[in-house]
C-alpha cells in the first residue's frame, strides 16, 4: 500500500495552507477567538472551499473525496488554530440541512467525556483508544436510517455502557402504566433515578419499577456490585 501522497492531496493540502495563511493570520486568529458569535461570513467561505462537504458524494451536492483527504484539510486547520464546531458541521454533510453549505453551525458533545472520571474503572482514561474500548455510547433507535438516529438524539434516547466491566449488546428502559420497565443482558442492581432521587430498584435481568407520572427528569441505571455499569439519558 502505498501511503504517500498524491499531486491532488498535495495541491489540496497547499491550497488550504495558503488559504489559512490569508484569511486567519495571529491577528485574526486573535479577533475570531474573541469573537461572542460565530463569523458566519468565514463559515460560508470555508463552506465554498468545500471543508464542510469535503465527504460528501459529488451526486449530492459535495466534494466526493476520502477520508485521507479529509485528514489533510483538518491537520491543516489544526495547524493554524481555526475556531469553530468545524469538525461537527463537516460530519453532519448530508444529515442535517443546511451544515454542507455552511447555512447551518452544528455543534455537539462528547458523550464518552462527560463519563471518564465516573470512577467505576479505576480513575480517569486520557487516552481515546483506551476510553472507547471501555466505553461505549448507544443509542435506541426504531429503525437504523440517518433520520431516526438523529430523532433519537435529539430527544435524548441514548445510554453509556462501560464495557470493561461486562459486554453490552442492549439495554432497554421504556415507561408503562404501572412504572417504566428494564431489560438489562445479564443480572444486574437496576435503578430508577428521578430528580436526583431513587424511585425504585431491583437486583433482576429484567423489573418493572415504580415512577412517577412524569418521568422527564428521570434516568435508569444499572450496577454490578458497586459499580456502574449502565447509565442512560432522561428518559
Amino acid at each position: 500500500m502505498d501511503f504517500r501522497l498524491t499531486d491532488d492531496q498535495r495541491a489540496l493540502r497547499e491550497g488550504l495552507r495558503s488559504f489559512c495563511e490569508g484569511r486567519v493570520p495571529l491577528e485574526r486568529l486573535r479577533e475570531l477567538e474573541q469573537a461572542t458569535a460565530l463569523d458566519r461570513a468565514f463559515q460560508a467561505e470555508l463552506a465554498e472551499m468545500g471543508v464542510f462537504s469535503l465527504r460528501l458524494p459529488e451526486a449530492d451536492g459535495g466534494v466526493g473525496l476520502g477520508n485521507a483527504d479529509a485528514a489533510l484539510v483538518f491537520a491543516e486547520l489544526g495547524r493554524r488554530l481555526v475556531p469553530g464546531p468545524l469538525a461537527w458541521t463537516h460530519l453532519a454533510a448530508g444529515l442535517v440541512d443546511g451544515a454542507a453549505d455552511g447555512r447551518a453551525i452544528v455543534g455537539g458533545v462528547d458523550a464518552h467525556a462527560k463519563f471518564r472520571a465516573l470512577g467505576p474503572l479505576g480513575g480517569t482514561l486520557d487516552r481515546y483508544r483506551d476510553l472507547f474500548r471501555l466505553l461505549t455510547t448507544h443509542v435506541l433507535v426504531r429503525e437504523r436510517t440517518a433520520p431516526a438516529i438523529l430523532e433519537a438524539l435529539r430527544e435524548g434516547r441514548s445510554y453509556v455502557a462501560f464495557e470493561g466491566l461486562a459486554a453490552v449488546d442492549r439495554f432497554e428502559a421504556s415507561r408503562e402504566a404501572d412504572g417504566v420497565r428494564l431489560r438489562a443482558p445479564r443480572e444486574a442492581r437496576l435503578v430508577l433515578v428521578c430528580a436526583g432521587v431513587v424511585a425504585g430498584e431491583a437486583l433482576a435481568a429484567e423489573a418493572l419499577l415504580p415512577a412517577p407520572a412524569n418521568t422527564d427528569r428521570c434516568h435508569a441505571e444499572a450496577w454490578l456490585g458497586d459499580r456502574l455499569w449502565i447509565v442512560t439519558s432522561r428518559l
